[in-house]
């Protein structure tokens, strides 16, 4: 399961699946919401497997948790080295999903993951616009509307394992960034849109 660039690599019962996955979907795990499923495998030796892969992944594993700050198309490739029956997504092969993540990984490579073309908007935004999000925050700790996703907070925000939920933009403004690929899309669009009512306000359109 993943949420952005972080993702859950662990095991479930086969009669439990579902019911696990809703339970992630729906709470989330160690404190980071808007997990999603990408894979799963239904393999033997299973746990031996399951260390492997924690072993592989050590230098990006968040605290003590299952969370994993790793690259998607890297995670689904190895996954698929298990040599299981897959049993999500359904109906499909082990050699499908490897063409898909090999298909992802290109598009990946030209357009870049949604987080990093977040941070990019928001920096650049930020160089032209340089109080839009000062003036959002307005000397508090945090900017949390409701039904939104333009989320500020004056320091680095951590959820209650320690991992880091924002990414810094500027001296005492730091943007939350961990959401899903749906929420991502949103996030973009409305810090598209500050900037460009700032632009409208300044009678310029942004470069």
């Amino acid at each position: 399961m993943f949420v952005n660039s972080l993702y859950k690599i662990g095991i479930s019962d086969v009669s439990n699946f579902e019911g696990r996955m809703r339970h992630l979907e729906n709470n989330g795990y160690a404190n980071v919401a808007g997990l999603e499923r990408i894979l799963a495998v239904k393999t033997d030796n299973y746990k031996e497997k399951e260390n492997l892969l924690h072993e592989i992944f050590s230098k990006s594993r968040i605290g003590d948790t299952e969370l994993f700050a790793v690259d998607e198309n890297l995670v689904k490739r190895l996954f698929l080295s298990l040599r299981g029956e897959i049993v999500f997504p359904k109906n499909e092969t082990a050699e499908s999903e490897f063409e898909k993540s090999v298909h992802e990984r290109r598009q990946e490579g030209n357009a870049g993951s949604g987080r990093k073309q977040l941070l990019d908007l928001v920096r650049r935004g930020h160089r032209e616009y340089p109080y839009a999000l000062p003036r959002l925050l307005a000397g508090a700790a945090s900017y949390k509307p409701k039904k939104s996703k333009i989320r500020l907070f004056k320091e680095a925000y951590f959820g209650k394992s320690g991992t880091r939920l924002t990414d810094e933009i500027a001296d005492g403004i730091h943007i939350y960034t961990c959401f899903s690929r749906a929420d991502l899309e949103k996030a973009y669009s409305e810090y598209l849109e500050l900037f460009k009512s700032e632009s409208d306000a300044e009678g310029r359109k942004p470069q």
